[in-house]
Parts: structure tokens; C-alpha cells; sequence
């Protein structure tokens, strides 16, 4: 495929070009797709003349679907609850009042107080964007904070434990949700924290060190 297409930079779009057959013909069309880093696949289908770059008989804007997706740059927090299923198991009722109030009065008041917006619930977490970096992490130490004391003052062992993930990274915007790797890199950071602790990305490290 290297030796019959190429592809060049021109304007920020991605350009296509198929060199001539050897007896200087128009070539036959054929099917291509291109990668391009961090944005959107494109699908040439066999129906589409590389050698014009017009679909026949379709829409061109049907293939260059998600061409124009608003992206962002965001920070992003993602939480979770250590053995949730587990304590809903033992008491159902019980923990679903104490996730309630978990969401409203510490992260939802948490995130509000550092300028983020909740954007979705995954069950028994939450995903939080943030424009500053600082704000993300100084939401997740809050909310760590405010989860231990919960857990001091409670008259059981049930207790919430968190772990919390912050990234910064390049996020698709979808209505009110968020999506992209800038999110999926906070729930992996999420999964590898310890119990009541947070892990950041290396970007993220990066720019609060020292600070």
C-alpha cells in the first residue's frame, strides 16, 4: 500500500495522493485508511476515487465522520470505591444512602469548590474535568481528606475507601460528556492507586512538583 499512496500535511488535513499507473492511466480506485495520531480514522471506501478524492454517489462528509469533534485539552479526575460490590452484597440499602450522600456532600462540594464540573457517575465513581491541573489534584487530596474523616466518624466497618486517578490529556467533547484518552488515562491511573490514595500521571507530576 506504501508504494501506491502517500500521505502529506497541507492545511492541517490529511491528503491523499496515488501515483499514476505505469501506462499513465487513471488508477483503478481502492481502499485506504489512514490513522492519524491522537484524532480520527478515515475509510475510503472502494467506491471512492482516491485519484479525484470524490465519493461517488455519497455525501462526502460521510467520510471524514468525526472530522470536526470539538477536543479539549482538560484535566481529568476519576474515582472509585475499594470492594463496593461488596458492601452492597452485606447492605444493599445502606450503602446506596451512603453513596448518595458521598456524592453530594464531598464530591460534587469538592469539585464545585475547585472549579470542575462532574460530567458522569460510573456506579460507585465519578468523573470530574478540571481546566488547571492544580485544581484537579488539590479536589482529589479534599476528597481523600474528607472520605477519612467520614470513615473516623462512622459507628461501622463499612466504611468507603477511594481511590482516586489524575491525568491531563486530550478529551472529545460529546454534549455534556467527556471522551478520549485524556479520560480513559485517569481511570487506568485510578485502577493502579492504592487504597485511600491517588496516582497521577506524569504530566500531571510534572507541573505540581514543587508546588
Amino acid at each position: 500500500m506504501e508504494s501506491a499512496t502517500a500521505m502529506s500535511a497541507q492545511h492541517g488535513r490529511p491528503v491523499l495522493r496515488q501515483k499514476p499507473s505505469d501506462d499513465g492511466t487513471e488508477p483503478k480506485a481502492v481502499t485506504a485508511r489512514v490513522v492519524l495520531k491522537n484524532a480520527f480514522a478515515i475509510q475510503f471506501p472502494s467506491g471512492c476515487d482516491l485519484w479525484k478524492c470524490e465519493p461517488k454517489g455519497q455525501n462526502k462528509s460521510d467520510y471524514f465522520e468525526g472530522a470536526n469533534m470539538e477536543r479539549k485539552l482538560a484535566a481529568i479526575l476519576a474515582t472509585d470505591i475499594v470492594g463496593f460490590a461488596g458492601l452492597v452484597s452485606r447492605d444493599e440499602s445502606s450503602t446506596l444512602a451512603r453513596l448518595e450522600r458521598l456524592e453530594r456532600e464531598v464530591v460534587r462540594m469538592q469539585v464545585e469548590a475547585n472549579r470542575g464540573r462532574v460530567f458522569k457517575s460510573t456506579g460507585d465513581g465519578f468523573l470530574a474535568e478540571f481546566s488547571s491541573i492544580f485544581e484537579a489534584v488539590n479536589c482529589a487530596v479534599g476528597i481523600q481528606r474528607a472520605s477519612a474523616f467520614e470513615a473516623r466518624q462512622s459507628k461501622t466497618d463499612d466504611v468507603f475507601v477511594l481511590r482516586i486517578g489524575v491525568s491531563l490529556g486530550d478529551v472529545v467533547v460529546q454534549g455534556s460528556d467527556l471522551l478520549g484518552d485524556g479520560v480513559n488515562t485517569a481511570a487506568r491511573l485510578e485502577a493502579m492507586a492504592e487504597p485511600g490514595g491517588i496516582a497521577v500521571s506524569g504530566e500531571v507530576m510534572a507541573q505540581i512538583r514543587g508546588n
